[in-house]
């Protein structure tokens, strides 16, 4: 019945829809149940981690932010359209973090 719904809103809906069925492959290995099952018991962790990172992705974006601002300068950005070249990524603390983020 699951299988029947996802194919009705692909073809009701939107055709992304029909991308679901590849979740399929998760019930016909057993392997890749055990991954599900394993990143699942451990959101926790995963989450911690994820935190982490972002924490150090923030120091690195302050240091960028207020000491190698001029470095997160694309100068190819406008080149030949118009008198003002190039484009900097890091105006702001926000933009900056999406910036080294990236």
């Amino acid at each position: 019945m699951l299988y029947f719904g996802i194919s009705l809103l692909g073809f009701m809906a939107d055709e992304l829809y029909y991308s679901l069925h590849l979740l399929d492959v998760i019930v016909r290995f057993p392997m890749l149940t055990g991954v599900v099952q394993s990143v699942t018991e451990n959101t926790g962790k995963l989450l911690s981690t994820g935190l982490l990172a972002a924490v150090i992705i923030y120091i690195y974006t302050t240091m960028t932010f207020f000491y190698l601002q001029d470095t997160i300068y694309d100068y190819s950005v406008n080149a030949f359209d118009s008198d003002w070249v190039g484009e900097n990524f890091c105006e702001s603390m926000f933009q900056c973090y999406g910036t080294v983020f990236n």
